[in-house]
């Protein structure tokens, strides 16, 4: 929830580790604004992911690039997954394995085809989801 709420620029206590790390890129000096962003982990009783093009992290953009190999790993219950990039992120091996069967990718329409593609059996996709 907290994760959530620094994202959105709302208060609330912060996350050791992410706080962490924006406070050691603002002490170097480094920007963050324009920055690319990795998908890195998810919890197992997630149902639904939205997958942002871009997120906002204390008002500064970041463009999502990369999904990492086995984010969403055996999160059982995941039954849809929503894309909001037109440009396709790089998905990494096994990041929807053991997702429910019969799951749902929604994909933006003139990025489809680019999905489909993207979308195989090395991420995890089977004959039995659907790309929207």
């Amino acid at each position: 929830v907290n994760v959530g709420r620094m994202v959105k620029g709302e208060e609330a206590l912060l996350p050791c580790t992410p706080h962490g790390c924006l406070k050691m890129l603002e002490l170097a000096g480094i920007p963050i604004e324009g920055k690319k962003a990795v998908v890195v982990k998810a919890m197992k009783t997630l149902t639904k992911a939205t997958i942002a093009a871009k997120v906002s992290i204390k008002g500064k953009k970041i463009t999502v690039t990369k999904i990492n190999p086995g984010v969403f790993k055996n999160c059982k219950k995941l039954k849809k997954v929503v894309f909001k990039s037109a440009s396709v992120p790089t998905i990494g091996k096994k990041a929807f394995t053991g997702i429910y069967k019969k799951a749902v990718f929604d994909v933006p329409n003139k990025s489809k085809k680019k999905y489909k593609k993207k979308l195989n059996k090395k991420t995890g996709f089977k004959k039995t989801m659907k790309i929207k």
